[in-house]
């Protein structure tokens, strides 16, 4: 398991259930994840993150923020 899993889980699942992280999870070689969340800009986006333990010791890295829209969605998802 990683250094400070539960803390980092805590933190992804109170994002989660605040509707901030849509969609999360590895590339299935597990090199990357890839994180679609719900944000007011790409900055806000980009700071997300900030206070999540593994940002802090370095084992989560953002390595970009990209704008997305979604044409098609599932009902009830956030536009």
């Amino acid at each position: 398991m990683q250094p400070e899993w539960d803390a980092h889980a805590r933190f992804m699942d109170r994002l989660h259930d605040s509707d901030r992280i849509i969609l999360a999870g590895p590339y299935e070689d597990r090199s990357r994840v890839l994180l679609i969340v719900s944000c007011g800009s790409r900055d806000e986006a980009g700071h997300l993150f900030d206070d999540d333990p593994w940002t802090g010791m370095g084992v989560l890295e953002m390595d970009g923020v990209h704008a997305w829209e979604a044409f098609l969605r599932p009902p009830g998802w956030p536009a």
